[in-house]
């Protein structure tokens, strides 16, 4: 941008040149108009990988909330498609930075799938424990136990923020089944 900008104002300065004819002033002219849509496209640009950068910023891994997925993966596409256009009026500096945030917000999401998938693990297990129809488990369903250990492996591997963001009513239920599981 600085060196359209240097280059606009070596053409204003030329234009005062007296001994210019008309034509060359209008070629002149011509060529600082071209310069300024570039500049102004640039500015365009720039604002664009701003408002990108700035989407999502306040959103980490340690303030989300799960229903702030949508919008994160709309933030990463928009970066990602700044970035994958190789746009040259963006810097090294800026390609770089932009890529940073997509990786931020790639773990962000990824946590948060992290979450949806033990709530999906442990209500299908629910369900099917839920569907049998004694208290207890009965021995000839130890596939079944086994599932239920593993959803609830899979609920510990969580860390400590997701657990506070998966539905108590997800954790409530994983546990009064994996009572019935143990009593077996």
């Amino acid at each position: 941008k600085e060196s359209v900008e240097q280059f606009i104002d070596k053409m204003e300065e030329k234009l005062t040149d007296a001994n210019l004819t008309e034509a060359q002033k209008d070629r002149i002219e011509a060529a600082i108009d071209t310069a300024e849509g570039i500049v102004e496209k640039i500015e365009i640009d720039q604002k664009v990988l701003e408002d990108a950068l700035a989407a999502k910023k306040d959103t980490t891994s340690d303030n989300y909330v799960v229903t702030d997925k949508a919008d994160l993966e709309d933030a990463s596409k928009e970066l990602e498609k700044i970035v994958a256009e190789g746009n040259a009026n963006y810097t090294a500096e800026e390609k770089q930075k932009a890529q940073a945030e997509i990786n931020r917000i790639k773990r962000v999401v990824e946590q948060i799938k992290e979450i949806e998938a033990a709530e999906d693990t442990i209500c299908d297990i629910v369900d099917k424990v839920d569907a049998v129809q004694d208290v207890t488990i009965v021995p000839d369903s130890k596939e079944l136990a086994d599932a239920v250990i593993n959803a609830y492996e899979i609920y510990n591997k969580l860390d400590d923020r997701q657990k506070l963001l998966l539905d108590q009513e997800f954790v409530d239920s994983l546990e009064r089944v994996l009572v019935k599981v143990t009593a077996y």
